[in-house]
């Protein structure tokens, strides 16, 4: 679910917003579960901590991406859902990111600056998957990356795919760039770590479905910070700074039941990540 209303890109002033999110600092992934995501009891929170040692603080950058994948294609597009798709250089969409004033798309007008929303490259790039580890602190029952290792074509290796390239991004743009306010795919949690930048979230609780109400949360995450959104609960972004973000979205005992209730009842959506693996796309009733 996708609204595209656009957030407003000022940061929230000292206790505009009521109540504040918890706060930890390197919390196990059975305090995680209890404390945050258990049905019933769910609440977003902002770990500090999680990204300690973590190689990609010290060497994921704009350039460093530039120098090292800047061949590859990316997708960019106005917002993170828009239809409005386009596939450029990725060192060329770097050199926007860093200079804004770059037309990127001669002959495109857009209202907010070209986002890069769907670089997954961690099946491509294992060594990206090194970079970063969330496993103490998120229990994760999606297959695990290990599994691009088995055999070619065997069910180990296509469901890890499966995991890799339709749950797990890096979003990368400047200033202004925007996700608008929206549930996550098929009930599951989502961690989101700020690499470098800063991102503005605006949180809704649970069923509070109405649009364009002001969110109930509102928290800025600084480089090296993680907030962790429970299922169920609505959220925009918009970026304060240029800036690198990684995500993951996941499911464990706390939400499996409502994660394989959707993968029952929405086929076409789970269907639509697996065309991101050849492999299986080539499995599926056109």
């Amino acid at each position: 679910m996708v609204s595209a209303a656009l957030p407003s890109p000022q940061e929230p002033e000292a206790g505009a917003q009521g109540p504040t999110i918890a706060r930890r600092t390197r919390v196990l992934a059975s305090e995680l579960n209890r404390a945050f995501l258990s049905q019933g009891s769910t609440q977003p929170v902002l770990l500090t901590g999680l990204t300690d040692g973590w190689p990609a603080m010290d060497r994921w950058s704009f350039d460093y991406f530039a120098t090292t994948y800047g061949d590859e294609r990316v997708i960019v597009t106005d917002y993170l859902g828009s239809k409005n798709l386009h596939k450029v250089g990725f060192g060329r969409y770097l050199d926007y990111v860093r200079d804004p004033s770059v037309d990127l798309l001669p002959g495109q007008q857009v209202e907010t600056p070209w986002y890069s929303p769907y670089w997954s490259p961690f099946v491509d790039h294992p060594e990206l998957a090194a970079d970063f580890d969330v496993s103490e602190t998120v229990e994760n029952w999606m297959p695990e990356a290990s599994g691009i290792d088995a055999a070619e074509g065997s069910s180990e290796a296509l469901m890890a795919q499966w995991a890799l390239r339709g749950f797990s991004w890096l979003f990368i743009g400047p200033a202004g760039t925007y996700t608008p306010r929206h549930l996550d795919t098929l009930n599951t949690h989502a961690w989101n770590t700020q690499i470098c930048g800063r991102k503005r979230f605006d949180l809704w609780t649970p069923g509070h479905s109405a649009q364009g109400d002001a969110p109930d949360f509102q928290v800025v995450l600084e480089p090296g910070e993680t907030l962790i959104i429970p299922m169920g609960w609505a959220h925009a972004v918009v970026a304060l700074e240029a800036s690198i973000s990684l995500t993951g979205n996941f499911f464990n005992a706390t939400n499996s039941a409502a994660f394989f209730r959707t993968i029952y009842t929405q086929p076409d959506v789970w269907q639509a990540k697996a065309r991101l693996v050849p492999a299986l796309k080539a499995q599926l009733t056109p």
